[in-house]
């Protein structure tokens, strides 16, 4: 029994190691006050940059593909989806 549940572990940890490697990776950011609180679902006037360190990657803001603010569990978080970003779009000769 103790190896049948071994082995179900290690296919269940090999299986999300597969999957999360063809999805695009998306950075969450949690949004608070300066005493730690959470802001509200009303995010006007909250705008954010992201940069990758290498040269040419691009930037993204909370107008870019799959980037922006979500609210979730009384908390507000700022979404950066790494997937659009000029690092991977690589073109081939």
């Amino acid at each position: 029994m103790k190896k049948i549940t071994i082995l179900l572990i290690s296919l269940l940890i090999l299986s999300v190691g597969l999957i999360a490697q063809t999805n695009p990776r998306t950075l969450y950011v949690r949004l608070v006050n300066q005493d730690g609180s959470s802001l509200t679902s009303d995010y006007t006037g909250i705008t954010f940059q992201a940069r990758l360190m290498k040269p040419n990657a691009g930037e993204l803001n909370q107008s870019s593909p799959d980037c922006g603010f979500y609210f979730a569990g009384g908390n507000l978080y700022a979404r950066v989806q790494l997937g659009n970003s000029n690092l991977f779009n690589t073109s081939s000769d």
